[in-house]
């Protein structure tokens, strides 16, 4: 039996927050995805520009986050050539990589901008410091073998729906110990690369992640919420629905209108129950007294952050083959058996005869009777 790998269905949108409409600031968030050469080679990336004034071209910085990320990954998926790497090499050659290719490109942009004379505001001088300039955070997923790969810097978040239809939030990325109010980690900062958070998680089949940005998940009421959105788009997802960006897109700018007001953005990322080679092969014994028996297919488990996710495939029916024994040895057995049996009952009846029930008197009956003696 051999699992067949399926590339995921990723869709993805994103708005421009209500609060930065009125007062005209472009939107900070981006997304990018892209599949490789195999169905088990793909990367989706989300980034979330800070927008405030120490970071006034932060919409660049973080379209620049999500295509570095993205390229990354696929550079390390392709070139891996099925070898084993740590958890920890994996990790570190993935975040230094994104790091390095980030700074680069950035750095490429401010001197281009810089020799034009190009500023974003009129008037307002670009600070010498071209990485504070761009800040965003980051967080993007890739699969790996059979675990998938989760990497964010910043106040991003991750939400899951199994497929038996539990909801919750995954709580995987960077939820500031240090930070105050709105404050985030950022890509930008000399020593990015300790406030990256790195997790793995192991593959899913049949359910339907979604990566977001923090307007989202501050823009819901409550658990009911989102268990309400993902359910809606685990259902368009599973039928392969054309309609799911633009009712994605229409969902988000509800989030930011009657929410936070910040800047929506989400990935969602749907994993289609994997296809099972189901074709059985009989197990052939040489002794004819052994069973052959056809392998039933297994039942498909995964797990998730300590809560098991189970899709499960029809078991086919188990066939057991077994020669049969001689009759006419059989039929000896059966005679000696009943002849043994009739023998042993003969014997019961003689050494332990019955009374006839007609001459057994309870003795509550004979008390009745002296009683009735008694009063005549």
């Amino acid at each position: 039996m051999e699992q067949q790998y399926q590339l995921p269905r990723i869709y993805t949108a994103s708005v421009r927050g209500n609060s930065h409409v009125l007062r005209d600031i472009p939107n900070q968030d981006s997304s990018f995805f892209q599949y490789g050469s195999t169905p088990d080679r793909w990367a989706a990336a989300i980034a979330d520009g800070h927008g405030s004034s120490a970071h006034p071209k932060s919409e660049i910085g973080s379209r620049v986050a999500v295509q570095s990320a993205v390229e990354t990954v696929l550079e390390f998926l392709e070139n891996e050539k099925g070898e084993f790497h740590s958890f920890d090499n994996i990790s570190e050659r993935i975040i230094n990589s994104i790091i390095n290719k980030w700074r680069v490109q950035i750095s490429s942009l401010y001197q281009i901008e810089k020799h034009e004379q190009l500023t974003l505001y009129e008037g307002e001088e670009i600070s010498p410091d071209e990485f504070f300039l761009y800040g965003t955070t980051l967080a993007f997923v890739f699969p790996y073998q059979d675990v998938l790969l989760l990497g964010s810097i910043g106040d991003s978040d991750g939400f899951w729906r199994s497929q038996s239809g539990i909801a919750r939030s995954l709580n995987l990325f960077g939820n500031n110990d240090d930070g105050i109010g709105e404050e985030t980690h950022s890509l930008c900062l000399p020593n990015a690369k300790r406030f990256f958070r790195f997790n793995a998680l192991p593959s899913i089949n049949g359910g339907t992640l979604l990566i977001a940005t923090d307007g989202v998940k501050k823009s819901l009421s409550d658990e009911d919420s989102l268990n309400n959105i993902l359910d809606y788009f685990h259902t368009l997802a599973s039928n392969k629905d054309d309609s799911l960006e633009v009712d994605l897109t229409e969902q988000l700018q509800e989030l930011t209108e009657e929410g936070s007001g910040d800047d929506c953005t989400a990935i969602i990322i749907h994993f289609p129950i994997a296809e099972v080679d189901n074709e059985l092969q009989p197990t052939h014994h040489e002794s004819s007294d052994e069973l052959e028996v056809e392998n039933p297919a297994a039942i498909l488990s995964e797990q998730i952050d300590g809560n098991s996710l189970q899709a499960q495939e029809k078991k086919p029916t188990l066939i057991i083959k077994k020669k049969g024994l001689n009759f006419l040895l059989i039929l000896t057995l059966t005679l000696i058996i009943v002849g043994a049996v009739v023998a042993l009952m003969n014997l019961w009846k003689t050494l332990c005869p019955r009374v006839p029930t007609e001459q057994m008197t309870p003795y509550w009956e004979g008390a009745k009777l002296s009683v009735l003696t008694m009063k005549a």
